[in-house]
């Protein structure tokens, strides 16, 4: 029977190899841990944002003291009590604290700053230095970082409220009425009224109030002139600080408004015999104004019109605006239905139109002194 012989010299071969590889691998190491060791020597241990880390933790246990309640009373607060002020400054300092290095401050200088912040709010300032009590015991370059210094802003925890309404409005803020005093800027003209404020000079204006020095977050409350609280809403214009008429004044508009239009749109459908048509306007506007010599211009051009027939199916008094003297803007919308030769479905076109008048109240009966297209 053939014996196998076990090659012994292949393994001697690979277990001298693994010796020095081994071997070889260590001495790498081993010099490799010495030159990072050396390296790791010049790199500094604690930086000055550790050292802020840790001043902050400490921070927030002992920065409220009897002195800064003190300190806190006697700043300025007319809408607030003392008790008030110190709660709401001891609750906001037990919120976030956090710091942000200062522009300009690096590891090379001699000093680094960090702002103090607490929730939004800067409130101080800290100054960090290299601890020259360790030079001669640990490397120059490893001195450890402390916080030298720190300065508090009080008025930092401050907060403003800048709000505007119409002039003729209150404000509070805890329920504290806000004094004209406060008032930054005056005679602010309404977005809707802006066209009108050259001709109408007892129009309403909007004023501005700011106050500053109050703590905390605080929110104003306004009233209108009815003592009825109003809640501003962003996406109106200040159409909603204007005051409807009352239900009788309403009811006289409105059945004028309706009137007029009706006239007004059968005249500039330019359908019939214009002189019939301008005599059924002239009830409803002033005679010898500028619309009455605006609508004879128009008559120069009626013959181009080629309307076949009108009909007038309604209008709409959206708002009325009081502009004083006995004058309003009237918003009105108009459904007409009105049929062109060789035009649309069969040439009949159902509108809906706008029209802006300027009317004026004369007790007895309203004439239109202005209309436009809206």
């Amino acid at each position: 029977m053939a014996k196998r012989i076990k090659n012994t010299h292949g393994a001697g071969v690979y277990a001298t190899f693994l010796t020095i590889y081994i071997l070889v691998l260590a001495l790498i190491s081993v010099f490799g841990l010495t030159r990072l060791w050396e390296y790791a020597k010049t790199l500094d241990p604690v930086g000055p944002e550790s050292t802020m880390d840790a001043y902050i933790e400490q921070l927030k246990d002992n920065v409220w003291n009897e002195g800064m309640a003190q300190t806190v009373s006697a700043m300025p607060h007319e809408f607030q009590s003392d008790e008030e002020c110190v709660q709401i400054v001891k609750d906001m300092l037990e919120g976030d604290w956090s710091y942000r290095r200062r522009e300009g401050s690096t590891d090379a200088s001699p000093s680094v700053e960090f702002d103090l912040i607490c929730g939004k709010n800067l409130i101080g300032k800290a100054t960090v230095v290299r601890d020259e009590s360790q030079r001669g015991k640990v490397p120059d370059n490893q001195l450890p970082w402390i916080v030298q210094g720190n300065e508090f802003y009080v008025d930092g925890l401050y907060t403003s409220l800048k709000v505007t309404v119409p002039e003729k409005y209150t404000v509070r803020i805890n329920n504290i009425p806000v004094d004209e005093k406060y008032i930054v800027e005056r005679g602010i003209h309404y977005d809707v009224l802006e066209p009108y404020y050259s001709q109408y000079p007892d129009l309403p204006t909007k004023v501005t109030y700011e106050v500053h020095n109050l703590f905390g977050v605080q929110e104003a409350v306004v009233y209108d002139e009815d003592g009825n609280i109003s809640v501003h809403d962003d996406s109106r214009n200040d159409m909603q600080y204007i005051k409807q008429p009352d239900p009788e004044t309403w009811a006289r508009l409105e059945a004028f408004a309706i009137a007029f239009s009706d006239q007004y749109k059968y005249f500039s459908a330019g359908t019939g015999d214009p002189t019939v048509a301008i005599s059924r306007l002239n009830p409803y506007i002033i005679e010898g104004s500028d619309l009455e010599q605006r609508l004879w211009l128009a008559m120069d051009g009626y013959g181009w019109a080629h309307t076949l027939s009108y009909t007038f199916n309604g209008a709409v008094l959206n708002s009325a605006i009081d502009l004083g003297g006995g004058y309003y803007i009237l918003d009105v919308t108009t459904e007409t239905t009105v049929l062109y030769p060789n035009k649309g479905d069969n040439g009949t076109l159902h509108e809906f139109d706008g029209l802006t008048i300027v009317a004026l109240d004369f007790g007895d009966s309203i004439r239109a002194v202005t209309v436009e297209n809206a």
